[in-house]
């Protein structure tokens, strides 16, 4: 509790920070939304910038299995293949939640809009990998039951993982464009500069996070 407070806190200060700048320029009302809503754009993007190194150990171990399991599960799961699994379903895990997502009801404009997009992400990603071993360890050693049971939802998960780094291949572009509407490194200074904003496009892209092939529609267990 005391760290959400902190949080509620440096983000108030922010806020207020820019609020006053504008208001003290005699600025409109609109324009102090506006200045809100870049306040909260710099906040969330930040935030963003510093999980940069646990994502792309997320998609790399994702990418790594993907081709595997894209059509469903086969029958019999090799050790090879539930460690594959265990390894990608371990990073999605361990990428820290940033502590705007606990602040997305507060959340103003295109900040709240990528903010909304990365907790989709961590949501279907974590939940899909666990339930994707889970289904695994079934297929290995569960019951009848069991294996019935993983056998019939299991394509649920595997496409509840395409979705969450389907989200995150469309936050950077939209972090860019905001970032450049708003006035760009003029404007946000050493709260966004262009080359985090530029590292954030490249990071969270198709490029970067994609996963291929994309047959989705297809999941079943063989």
């Amino acid at each position: 509790m005391w760290r959400l407070a902190l949080v509620g806190v440096a983000l108030a200060a922010v806020v207020a920070g820019v609020l006053i700048a504008v208001l003290g320029e005699g600025k409109s009302a609109g324009e102090a939304e506006l200045g809100q809503q870049r306040a909260h754009l710099a906040l969330v993007a930040g935030e963003l910038y510093e999980l940069e190194a646990p994502l792309r150990r997320e998609v790399s171990a994702a990418r790594a299995v993907w081709g595997q399991i894209y059509t469903g599960l086969p029958g019999s799961v090799s050790d090879r293949l539930l460690r594959e699994i265990s390894e990608a379903n371990a990073a999605a895990a361990a990428i820290p939640q940033p502590q705007f997502v606990q602040m997305i009801p507060e959340l103003t404009g295109p900040g709240a809009r990528v903010a909304r997009l990365f907790h989709s992400f961590l949501l279907l990603s974590t939940r899909g990998w666990s339930h994707i071993q889970e289904a695994a360890e079934a297929l290995r050693s569960g019951s009848p039951s069991r294996k019935q049971f993983a056998r019939r939802t299991v394509g649920l998960y595997i496409d509840s993982v395409y979705n969450a780094l389907f989200d995150l291949t469309t936050i950077g572009e939209k972090t860019l464009v905001s970032y450049e509407r708003f006035g760009g490194g003029q404007v946000f200074g050493s709260a966004l500069t262009p080359s985090q904003a530029q590292s954030i496009a490249k990071t969270f892209s198709p490029e970067a996070d994609e996963l291929k092939p994309h047959e989705w529609q297809r999941l079943q267990v063989r």
